[in-house]
């Protein structure tokens, strides 16, 4: 595993504490289906074999502690973490305590009429997050109104509250979607292009990492 790999797969328990690790394709899914992520790793050749983690923040943890050059095999759902004259038996856990994560969601996505599409860059995005922290806002309002696309931050139901907007470089239909603030938390600071139908679902793809996306739960209106 590398240093790279490891802080992703640390940005993602944000999401969600428990997910497999694997060589292919590793997701996660909110408790509350808010949030989804899917990642490709590169050449994470020690994961051959697929490890169901309840808890992998504190297994990233325990191989930072022991080195992250630390030789790494499983057997018989059990990961034995191995550096220099130091070694440590990690119990995996069940399938059924960590279930998979469908990639219906994507399939899902890509069946559905984009309303529109904008870019969301780094400094945006981090603008975005602070501020909403110090002056408690809460939801981002996405319109698109003569091809002009403009990233609201404000208080959900609270017209008369302080506010920030964000003129984005996008396009679109003419149309509002409302994304929690909490759901943007959990993205990997970055910059992403992004892709929103008003029906329900908005999807942010990395332009940094290009396996990394993020499907996003509108808010309700």
């Amino acid at each position: 595993m590398t240093k790279e790999q490891s802080s992703q797969l640390k940005e993602f328990t944000r999401i969600n504490s428990a997910f497999i690790i694997k060589n292919d394709e590793i997701a996660v899914m909110a408790a509350d289906k808010s949030v989804c992520a899917f990642y490709n790793p590169s050449d994470m050749t020690d994961f051959e074999t697929p490890a169901h983690v309840y808890n992998v923040d504190e297994l990233l943890s325990v191989i930072d502690t022991l080195g992250i050059d630390s030789k790494l095999t499983i057997k018989d759902k059990v990961l034995m973490i191995k550096n220099g004259n130091k070694q440590l038996r990690y119990v995996l856990s069940n399938e059924t305590t960590v279930p998979a994560v469908s990639n219906k969601i994507e399939e899902k996505f890509n069946e559905l009429d984009i309303d529109v599409e904008f870019t969301l860059n780094k400094i945006e995005l981090e603008q975005i997050k602070k501020m909403a922290s110090l002056l408690g806002l809460d939801e981002v309002q996405i319109t698109c109104s003569d091809n002009k696309v403009t990233a609201n931050l404000c208080e959900q139901d609270n017209a008369s509250s302080n506010n920030m907007s964000i003129e984005l470089t996008g396009t679109g239909e003419d149309c509002s979607v409302s994304i929690s603030v909490e759901s943007l938390s959990k993205l990997s600071s970055g910059t992403y292009s992004v892709k929103s139908s008003t029906v329900g679902l908005s999807k942010f793809e990395s332009q940094d990492k290009g396996t990394l996306r993020y499907y996003l739960a509108n808010l309700s209106k």
